[in-house]
C-alpha cells in the first residue's frame, strides 16, 4: 500500500507521497496522521 504512489510513477519514494502513513512509520514523521505503534496489551 505504501508502494503504490511509486509503483504509479507519482513520486520516487514513498515516504515523498503527501498523503502517505510512512513518513509515520520510516521517518517517525507524524504531521499528517497520528499512527499509534504501542501495540502493548
Amino acid at each position: 500500500m505504501h508502494n503504490n504512489p511509486v509503483k504509479a510513477g507519482l513520486v520516487k519514494e514513498m515516504t515523498d507521497w503527501k498523503y502517505s502513513s510512512a513518513k509515520n512509520y520510516y521517518l517517525e514523521d507524524h504531521s499528517v496522521i497520528y499512527v499509534s505503534t504501542d501495540w502493548s496489551v
